[in-house]
């Protein structure tokens, strides 16, 4: 069993009520139309009057979450808005919604049509050295989509990803040298097994969640 333990940096709108409405209000698009969300697995103890004991940690996972229906209804470019994350979000982003990859992430699952959508970026998904090879990976992968829309309350369309080898230090997480590429190499294989695609010659790799095929997989397994 394990324990999964989320926070995000949804922003909330306060209204100060002892002073007169704007006519005007203007936003900042971090906080309107999208958010970062993380996820910390961990084992269970599974003991006795102790099954919610965290254990040992497992994984790290971190997504940027892209609020579609707001942007698009704010008629506002999603390039735009990941710029105000970092380079790396904002190149992923910005090459997941060239022309040429549209019919790639195009929602053509009836269900999927009439949600609120999210993309997401993942910016990180590290399972630590004791813990690989040992099914967690396949897990997590298998019930990501799930995962998000029970902790987050978000419907995903999909994700894209630039696989980066990293490790965790006592600051955070910092990128390695690799230097015979067999770290990026697994990284690949993973994220194809699992239905990530390469979008055509970029360094990133996407998965859409909201066609046809993917969600009448998803109801066979």
């Amino acid at each position: 069993m394990i324990i999964l333990d989320s926070w995000s940096s949804r922003h909330y709108s306060i209204i100060d009520t002892s002073n007169v409405f704007l006519d005007e209000i203007s936003y900042e698009p971090g906080g309107i139309y999208h958010f970062r969300g993380g996820i910390s697995v961990y084992e269970s103890k599974d003991e006795e009057d102790q099954i919610d004991e965290k254990g040992e940690q497992i994984a790290e996972v971190m997504v940027q979450f892209f609020d579609e229906e707001t942007i698009y209804n704010d008629n506002v470019n999603m390039v735009f808005v990941a710029d105000e994350v970092d380079a790396d979000v904002v190149n992923a982003i910005a090459t997941l919604t060239m022309p040429k990859h549209r019919s790639f992430f195009e929602v053509t699952d009836f269900d999927k049509r009439l949600l609120p959508l999210y993309t997401c970026y993942l910016e990180r998904f590290y399972i630590y050295p004791q813990f690989r090879n040992k099914g967690y990976a396949k897990y997590l992968f298998k019930n990501f989509e799930e995962i998000l829309t029970y902790l987050f309350n978000t419907y995903i369309h999909g994700f894209v990803v630039c696989p980066k080898p990293q490790e965790p230090t006592e600051k955070g997480f910092n990128n390695i040298l690799d230097v015979d590429g067999k770290i990026l190499e697994r990284m690949i294989k993973i994220l194809k097994k699992n239905g990530y695609k390469r979008l055509g010659k970029s360094e990133f790799y996407a998965l859409n969640c909201a066609s046809e095929a993917y969600c009448e997989a998803k109801k066979q397994h």
